[in-house]
This record gives structure tokens, sequence and C-alpha cells, in this order.
């Protein structure tokens, strides 16, 4: 009889810690309300078109530029830089002196993903922590003018938005182009 009650007692032991291994530690169950909070520390805040980084660029190394380099930067709530995943549409805008808006007539539309890996290192700097994206410029429709807006928007996941837009101003552009030019033709 005794053996008989210790079985029972080990068996009933056994039991209760073997379904309580198996469970695993159990942490705090949060609500998708404290989820999104608990995410929104680390996403993004806020976007930021870098207007002194954002300029025209050649992308074969001529003198003359044949698009434009967006630089933005993401930051959290905390103002740190951070990564994006989502969609990101840049416009090029004509610009409207003196006006509350100075978009003027749209000129140029990009579409862009931020969706994998890949384009995180096709677009990401490690360095200045911003993402820099060379944005191609159809030169047959630019109208005359120094200068341009450029907007960025941004849709993450949840389909929330975010935008900025930054003024690029070419007025220095046509000497620096002289000046390259002419310094290509004495080489």
């Amino acid at each position: 009889m005794r053996v008989a009650k210790i079985v029972q007692k080990v068996i009933l032991l056994a039991s209760i810690v073997s379904s309580a291994g198996c469970a695993g530690p159990q942490g705090p169950e949060y609500s998708v309300e404290e989820r999104h909070q608990l995410l929104s520390t680390i996403m993004a805040d806020k976007i930021e078109l870098v207007g002194p980084l954002t300029q025209p660029v050649s992308f074969d190394d001529d003198a003359i530029p044949d698009g434009l380099e967006a630089v933005l930067v993401a930051r959290d709530k905390q103002g740190e830089p951070t990564k994006i995943s989502g969609r990101l549409v840049f416009e090029l805008y004509a610009y409207r002196p003196a006006a509350a808006d100075p978009r003027g007539a749209q000129i140029q539309t990009w579409e862009l993903a931020l969706a994998s890996g890949k384009d995180q290192e096709t677009y990401w700097n490690h360095t200045t922590l911003m993402y820099e994206f060379k944005l191609q410029v159809d030169l047959a429709v630019m109208p005359k003018g120094r200068k341009f807006v450029l907007l960025a928007r941004y849709s993450d996941p949840w389909n929330e938005h975010m935008e900025d837009q930054a003024i690029i101003d070419l007025s220095g552009l046509a000497s620096k182009i002289r000046d390259q030019v002419r310094g290509a033709g004495t080489e």
C-alpha cells in the first residue's frame, strides 16, 4: 500500500511538473493598442528631407546632372534616426514664389519600396544613418526655373502617412557645370 501511495504522489508530481514545463514562461499578454504603443516608441514618428544634401547629381559622372539625390532621415519619438519599411513616393513640382503652398505644377513622380533587406542595403547609408535615393529626372519635361519643390510621402505598413518637402535651389548649378566643363577641357 505504501508503495502505491508513493507511486501515485510521484505520478501526480511528475504530471504537475511536466505540464508546467511544457507551457514555458508566460509573459504578459498585450492588447492590440498596447502593442501599437510599444512599437510606436521605436518606429518612425516623422520623416525629413534633408534640403542641403538633396541636390542634383550626375549618375554617369559627367558634368551634366541627370537626376536628384534625395536624402531622407526618419526619426523616432525621441528624435533619433531610425530605419523605415513601407512605401515612399517622391513628387517634383515647379516652385511658386510667395505662395502659401510653394508647389506649382507637378513635374515627375517616383515610387519606391522599402520592403526587403535588399531595399535597405540599396538606400540606407550606415555612416549618416539616412536614406539616399537616386531619382532619375526626365530633362525633357523639366520647366525653366531655378527652384523646385521635392515632396516625400511615406506610408508605413499600417497605412499611416508622413510627408515632408524641401525647396531645391539650382541657382549655382549653371556656374558649377560651366566650371566642370572648363576643367574637363583643360586636361
